[in-house]
């Protein structure tokens, strides 16, 4: 079965609407996963807001049955829920917004109508800077939604992590 990952840079209010919304869909079930130390929780629809706005959570694991949440890691994880479609969470932190992330390695029906609604939810194109060459590139498949471009337009710069040495901006 095909793949996916979508990268993007977009609010936490923003990935909390998509995450409800998904949620909405039948048969999508969702833990938070933490790290440092690593803990795994089931996520109700009504716990979306909390759940997100908590620094810790950097990820969150759909699945079509329900989750086991028994792991100790997150090879585990996915190993003992295959098929799942993960969103990895970017936080804005003191060098910038740090990029989000939607993929899976089954890409089923369900999960393909949740990217279809990402992509129909965000725009494409993005430029990417290297801080110390100067050399930049475009990155046409990198999206991104109304909220991180006013944020970057308010002087909030975009990074694929925190330690990235390219800034990244929208191409329009």
């Amino acid at each position: 079965m095909a793949s996916f990952s979508i990268e993007l840079h977009a609010t936490v209010d923003e990935l909390i609407s998509f995450v409800k919304r998904w949620m909405s869909h039948p048969h999508v079930f969702a833990a938070t996963v933490q790290y440092h130390p690593f803990e795994v929780s089931l996520l109700g629809v009504n716990e979306v807001e909390v759940a997100l706005h908590r620094e810790g959570v950097r990820r969150i694991l759909f699945s079509e049955q329900a989750i086991d949440c028994t792991a100790e890691g997150n090879n585990q994880l996915l190993d003992k829920n295959p098929g799942a479609l993960v969103l990895d969470v970017g936080r804005v932190v003191p060098e910038g917004m740090n990029e989000s992330r939607l993929s899976t390695t089954c890409a089923s029906a369900t999960w393909r109508r949740i990217a279809n609604d990402l992509k129909r939810s965000t725009r494409a194109g993005v430029i990417g800077t290297h801080e110390g060459s100067g050399a930049s590139a475009v990155y046409r498949n990198h999206r991104y939604t109304g909220g991180a471009a006013d944020a970057a337009s308010n002087g909030v710069v975009w990074r694929s992590f925190a330690q990235s040495p390219v800034i990244l901006r929208p191409a329009s």
